[in-house]
């Protein structure tokens, strides 16, 4: 009897023991701000996917999209009432939760594009309001202190991610969308993840608490990054939507991302490993886009005189990275790179081209050559005996250089001697 009564207290402790644990893993991670989100994130992909079967569409987007824009303020103004409590690990939580939600992560400002351009137009501007509106109240009550230009690159970042979906609509509706407005949509947002990286400075926090400092990091990072990220995952479902096919070559604008980061964000002076990676990503970029589509090997531009595909654009702007590489670091070698880069531009759009073209070049050297070359061993003896004498006046030359070098070099030094 004593034993089974021993038995069933130890029971009980081993029970109360994983209840407590299990409490204190909630209580001090709180999990249900992240899985309230999921949820909300799943109702509205679920909804929005069968809106087409409801008899009015736009009117159940735009209930849906009213049902979460108030799940949006009261996650804005839960965060203010944690963060007041002292909460910042909850607080944080649910202001980067609320940044997720206005980068637009369920496509539902993008799907108001697809009933009319013009009603989707005024619903996306009205989502950009209040998309501003929901980034100024996150900064000022989470102590985050943006400069003006983190203000302006948000503003376009987010512009860009609302716009970008109405344009291809647009282009869709009157029969315009063709692969290459699509490629030029990824080349843009390439550059928008440039500028925001290269420009994402003068970050500031208005209280000194450090883990007020680190969700502001955090946050400032979030608000600048998001809206480009979604715009990745927009031109990825407007592949699907508009029936047109991925190719590597669209790869090939965030390989050059990466090496426009590194030479912008690198000092003066790169050290090697930076220059590696400079060097590796534009040559990815160029791997990615040699293979050329046919749907872009002429985007724009004459076919019989200067074709525009990917391979050329992204040549083109590789030429012009090593050209800003070369003129902030002084150095050679990127400008020599670009001067090889730009060749196989102004040779070709695609392999093939290219491939005539260095082909045609090298044979016409080779023609152009033997005007100049001697024929005879007498003819090579004597291009020898000028070489020998202009050698010797650029060797004169050069030694005058060095010697008034060397006096400016002594006048310049302090004298030794006479100083103490």
């Amino acid at each position: 009897m004593r034993a089974g009564l021993q038995e069933q207290s130890m029971e009980s402790e081993h029970a109360s023991f994983i209840e407590r644990k299990w409490l204190r893993l909630v209580v001090d991670h709180n999990p249900c701000y992240m899985l309230s989100g999921l949820f909300m994130l799943a109702g509205c992909y679920m909804i929005s996917s069968v809106t087409h079967e409801h008899p009015d569409p736009l009117a159940e987007l735009i209930a849906l999209l009213g049902v979460f824009n108030l799940y949006e303020f009261l996650v804005i103004a839960l965060a203010c009432w944690v963060l007041r409590l002292g909460l910042v690990r909850d607080a944080g939580t649910l202001l980067i939760m609320e940044v997720l939600l206005i980068a637009d992560v369920t496509m539902l400002l993008n799907e108001a594009w697809t009933s009319r351009i013009p009603l989707g137009a005024a619903v996306n501007g009205a989502g950009l309001t209040l998309a501003i509106i929901k980034m100024r109240i996150i900064a000022r009550y989470s102590g985050l202190r943006l400069p003006r230009h983190a203000w302006v690159l948000g503003t376009i970042n987010l512009t860009a991610l609302l716009g970008v979906p109405g344009l291809l609509a647009w282009l869709k509706s009157h029969d315009l969308l063709t692969a290459g407005w699509l490629y030029g949509a990824w080349w843009l947002t390439a550059s928008l993840i440039a500028i925001t990286v290269t420009a994402a400075r003068g970050i500031g926090a208005t209280r000194s608490d450090e883990r007020h400092r680190r969700v502001a990091g955090v946050l400032y990072v979030c608000l600048l990054a998001l809206p480009v990220a979604s715009l990745i995952g927009h031109l990825m479902a407007a592949h699907y939507a508009y029936d047109l096919r991925y190719h590597l070559a669209h790869l090939g604008p965030l390989m050059w991302t990466l090496g426009a980061i590194w030479i912008a964000r690198s000092p003066r002076c790169a050290p090697r490993p930076r220059q590696v990676i400079l060097n590796g990503a534009c040559a990815l970029a160029i791997a990615f886009s040699w293979h050329v589509p046919e749907t872009l090997t002429t985007m724009a531009g004459d076919p019989g005189f200067w074709p525009i595909s990917s391979l050329r654009v992204t040549l083109l702007m590789t030429t012009a990275l090593f050209v800003y590489g070369a003129w902030t670091s002084g150095t050679a070698i990127p400008a020599g790179t670009a001067i090889l880069v730009f060749g196989l531009a102004v040779c070709g759009h695609t392999p093939d081209s290219i491939r005539r073209s260095l082909a045609t070049t090298w044979d016409r050297c080779l023609t152009l050559g033997r005007w100049f070359l001697p024929d005879t061993i007498a003819g090579w003896g004597v291009s020898c005996i000028v070489t020998a004498f202009c050698l010797l006046g650029a060797g004169a030359m050069i030694s005058r250089i060095s010697a008034t070098r060397s006096r400016e070099r002594e006048t310049s030094e302090p004298d030794v001697g006479s100083g103490s």
